[in-house]
């Protein structure tokens, strides 16, 4: 199950999930005609996987929101790796997962403290014109 949300991540998530989806649903419609069915693959298998794509989104937004108090910068990337690390294997502590999540939320707010100051410095620049 793991494998199958990491392979559906990784293939639909990486996108903007609104585009991923309408993807998705143009796709189950042309494997609705079947002569546009790739080999061993009924319009069900098609269906199966947008519903599994979906389930994995909500899963992630409740776990986003659900946790939003204490790593207001959880992503999606951020779920998928502690699911990686967890779910299969242990040889990892807990504390050094969230040790390791906690540097890469510094660094993103660092970044997105970046974009914030160099904004500010293009918006006190006088206009050319």
């Amino acid at each position: 199950m793991l494998w199958h949300l990491s392979k559906i991540y990784n293939g639909c998530f990486a996108q903007e999930p609104k585009k991923a989806l309408f993807h998705a649903q143009t796709e189950a419609r042309a494997w609705a005609r079947k002569d546009s069915l790739p080999e061993g693959r009924t319009p069900l298998g098609c269906y199966r996987d947008l519903c599994a794509a979906v389930l994995a989104m909500l899963f992630m937004l409740e776990e986003r929101i659900r946790q939003q108090a204490s790593y207001p910068l959880l992503s999606c990337a951020d779920i998928v790796r502690l699911l990686a690390e967890f779910l299969p294997r242990q040889d990892r502590t807990k504390e050094d997962l969230i040790r390791q999540m906690e540097v890469r939320h510094r660094k993103r707010q660092a970044s997105i403290d970046s974009a914030y100051r160099k904004q500010a410095i293009a918006d006190a620049l006088p206009a050319d014109g």
